[in-house]
């Protein structure tokens, strides 16, 4: 009976113990990876061994502006969001990564900083709950959320502020390629018109001249043929004359 009240109490705080371990991880930047945060994206260390006594349940990362995590509740949080909704302005938050906690397994500790996630790695064609690219005119903060049947289950601290690499702006709807004014895309249009005027040009002058040299070799061979018949014999000149006249 001790022994058994004994396993009893071990497993129940080896579940607070692991439950605990939930509530107060906060995401980490993977701080081996070199480019572990650039202007469109970011990289976080997996929560390995943190979700083990939840294998089955759903995990979603959360990505938030860090302008308004503070207001998110985790109610609210209950309803995943997709990115095309965060995208578009609805919402300043949205749950990507859908994984089941199993996918973050307990791993030896010299492999474990080698497991990361890259947040804002995919293009977004067709899959709303898509790893949709960040902006770098924002700062982000992240989290990891279970989600079961009725609703969250249990969550992570949100990760400390994440500032991206601040480049060339997110371009969205402008119109314009990436990395270019609209002073480039005018000189370039000029330019453009330029050389295919300069073309149009070449194109034209090797064409009359091609004429005229056609005209000049005309001239030249008729005056050739002038001279050959000066100095022909007369009693050439003169038969071949006559054939003429009986030919015709």
């Amino acid at each position: 009976m001790d022994l058994c009240l004994k396993l009893g109490l071990l497993l129940v705080i080896y579940t607070a113990v692991n439950a605990s371990d939930i509530s107060v991880y906060i995401p980490q930047i993977a701080q081996k990876i070199t480019t572990n945060v650039t202007d469109r994206s970011f990289v976080l260390v997996q929560p390995n061994c943190i979700f083990t006594q939840y294998p089955t349940t759903n995990v979603w990362v959360v990505v938030a502006l860090n302008k308004s995590f503070s207001t998110i509740s985790d109610s609210a949080l209950s309803t995943p969001i997709p990115y095309s909704s965060y995208r578009n302005g609805l919402y300043n938050y949205y749950h990507t990564l859908l994984v089941s906690a199993g996918k973050y397994p307990c791993l030896p500790s010299d492999s474990t900083s080698n497991k990361v996630i890259q947040i804002g790695s995919e293009t977004c064609k067709g899959n709303q709950f898509c790893n949709g690219v960040l902006s770098n005119n924002q700062t982000y903060r992240a989290k990891f959320i279970l989600l079961n049947s009725s609703g969250i289950f249990d969550t992570t601290k949100w990760s400390n502020e994440i500032i991206l690499q601040q480049g060339k702006s997110f371009q969205g709807n402008t119109g314009l390629p990436s990395g270019r004014s609209g002073g480039m895309i005018v000189l370039t249009s000029i330019l453009s018109v330029l050389m295919a005027f300069l073309l149009l040009s070449v194109i034209a002058a090797l064409i009359f001249g091609g004429r005229d040299l056609c005209w000049k070799r005309t001239m030249l061979n008729q005056k050739h043929s002038d001279r050959n018949m000066d100095f022909m014999p007369r009693s050439t000149y003169r038969s071949r004359y006559d054939n003429m006249y009986l030919v015709s």
